[in-house]
C-alpha cells in the first residue's frame, strides 16, 4: 500500500487574487509541476482525492486521468479542517491495510499537510514535518511499527514516483 500526500503546485498569490480562494488558479510553474507530476506516477494509482480548491484539483487530475481512475475531491482536504483529515486518511490507510499493491494520492494545502503527518505518527521519515514546498509529495508506506515517509519535490523536469 502507497499513499501519495501532494502538495499543489505554485498558484496564484492570495493578495494578488481577486477572486473567491476556492477558485485561484496555478501559475505556469505549478502547471508545469502537474504536469511532472503526471508524468512520474508510473506505478498504477487506483484512486485520487483532492481537496476542492482549483489549485488542488489542477495539480493532481492528470494523474487521475493517465490512470484512468476515480477522481474525487473531499472537504476534508481543505484548509482548517485537521480532525476530519487526519479521520478521512486514517480510513484510507485502514480500508487498505494488508492488500499490498493499493496505490492512492490525495492533493492538499501546505497548511495541512505538516498536522496530518504528525497525527499520522509516522516511525520514520526523510524530511522535517513542519516544511514542504509547493509541488512536493509525501509517499507513505507501511513498514513493521507503522508508517514510513519520503519526501520529494517536484522541482525537476522527471521525479519518479515508485511505490
Amino acid at each position: 500500500m502507497t499513499l501519495y500526500i501532494v502538495r499543489h503546485g505554485v498558484a496564484v498569490a492570495k493578495n494578488r487574487w481577486r477572486g473567491r480562494d476556492l477558485a485561484r488558479p496555478l501559475t505556469k510553474k505549478g502547471l508545469a509541476q502537474a504536469e511532472a507530476l503526471t508524468a512520474s506516477v508510473d506505478a498504477p494509482v487506483d484512486a485520487v482525492l483532492s481537496s476542492p480548491t482549483i489549485r488542488c484539483v489542477a495539480t493532481v487530475l492528470g494523474v487521475a486521468a493517465r490512470h484512468g481512475v476515480e477522481f474525487r475531491t473531499a472537504a476534508a482536504l481543505e484548509v482548517g479542517r485537521p480532525d476530519e483529515t487526519l479521520a478521512l486518511v486514517r480510513a484510507l490507510l485502514d480500508d487498505v491495510a494488508g492488500i499490498g499493491a493499493t496505490t492512492q494520492m490525495i492533493c492538499t494545502h501546505g497548511e495541512v499537510i505538516p498536522a496530518l503527518l504528525a497525527g499520522l505518527g509516522l516511525v520514520s521519515c526523510s524530511h522535517p514535518l513542519d516544511t514542504c514546498a509547493k509541488g512536493s509529495v509525501w509517499t507513505i508506506e507501511p513498514v513493521a511499527k507503522g508508517f514510513a515517509g519520503r519526501y520529494r519535490t517536484l522541482s525537476t523536469p522527471r521525479v519518479q514516483l515508485l511505490p
